[in-house]
């Protein structure tokens, strides 16, 4: 972990995750500020590692794929829902996997995804979830709802 240093004025410096330097008269803020970068840090990491898994696991029609592929993907704003496909092909999934579907919708948009629980008569109730999801589908969203940091 990088510890403040203190400079010859008497201000301490650390070195943020980020690589940018910040100074201030607080050591331990400093130290707190950095973890809390470091594991907001982590948190989107493994939020797009995951989002990655999900969208490879719903489908990718069902996305947008502003990268190359799905793994080169550097942000989740390059897997976005792809609303469109959603509406037009939610019916042809079986009720698991469009429950899962919806679940990542609600992550992007919670308004829409209700909009499109409502009009195929699902619930968002965690427990009707965690009872007609697959264990694989449950595990990426209890990691999703984890590591997430909003959209």
């Amino acid at each position: 972990m990088n510890e403040p240093e203190q400079m010859p004025d008497g201000r301490w410096l650390i070195i943020l995750p980020d690589g940018r330097e910040a100074t201030g008269d607080a050591p331990e803020a400093l130290k707190r500020m950095a973890t809390a970068m470091r594991q907001a840090r982590d948190a989107r990491d493994i939020f797009l590692d995951t989002w990655k898994v999900a969208v490879r696991t719903a489908g990718p029609s069902f996305f947008e794929v502003a990268s190359d592929a799905i793994e080169t993907a550097t942000d989740k704003d390059q897997l976005r829902p792809d609303i469109t496909a959603i509406r037009e092909n939610a019916g042809v999934v079986s009720g698991g996997e469009r429950r899962f579907l919806f679940a990542l919708v609600s992550f992007y948009n919670r308004d829409v995804a209700a909009e499109l629980s409502k009009v195929y008569d699902e619930s968002g109730n965690v427990g009707e979830l965690a009872s007609q999801m697959d264990r694989d589908r449950l595990h990426l969203i209890a990691d999703l709802m984890l590591s997430y940091g909003g959209w």
